[in-house]
């Protein structure tokens, strides 16, 4: 291969990449005033500077870009879960955070408009139900180390699911400004104080 040829490839993979990428970025900015749903083909490549052909180049469909979206952030959420189920719940860490839990707090705030985007008025109802999957299957994690009847066990997640969401949405759609090393202990104190007092 010629050197020409070699530099014709790399920047072939670059513009797969960055049109990737702004297939993704564009669908979440129409997903802002649209629902999903509503979203053409023809709007999403318009938005994304791209052909209608590029756009199929790479998805199928506007609905399979979603579900590659979707797809990336929960696997995220589990890598990052995975570390922190383990850690025994103790009243005296309860106001010093968790490593593996500043982990998944810097996960969401890194996908900060996407979360908002798709937990928000025009957002994915299916997202919002495999979201709630993941969270339950955290917290389920967590109390196979904890001496709970079931029935306890089941209005806790409820309890704990609802603040969950409740406390990622105010942080990062009023109060991004609160660094995750001050945010993590009080979602520690409000979730998991039960355990520990």
């Amino acid at each position: 291969m010629s050197s020409y040829e070699t530099v014709c490839q790399e920047k072939c993979s670059k513009v797969s990449l960055s049109a990737e990428q702004r297939i993704k970025d564009a669908l979440l900015d129409l997903m802002q005033m649209t629902d999903a749903d509503k979203i053409s083909a023809i709007d999403l490549a318009r938005k994304a500077g791209i052909s209608r052909a590029t756009l199929y180049r790479y998805y199928s469909s506007v609905d399979d870009v979603l579900r590659e979206m979707e797809d990336e952030f929960l696997e995220g959420m589990r890598d990052c879960s995975r570390y922190y189920i383990s850690a025994k719940f103790d009243v005296n860490r309860l106001d010093k955070p968790y490593p593996a839990f500043i982990g998944i707090t810097e996960f969401i705030k890194a996908h900060r408009s996407f979360f908002l985007v798709m937990t928000g008025p025009h957002g994915d109802g299916r997202f919002v139900y495999r979201w709630h999957r993941v969270t339950r299957e955290f917290y389920c994690g967590k109390l196979a180390y904890e001496e709970l009847t079931k029935k306890d066990a089941d209005v806790y997640i409820e309890f704990a699911m609802a603040g969950n969401d409740a406390m990622i949405r105010y942080w990062l759609e009023k109060r991004p400004d609160i660094p995750k090393e001050e945010i993590v202990p009080i979602v520690q104190r409000i979730l998991f104080g039960p355990f520990v007092c």
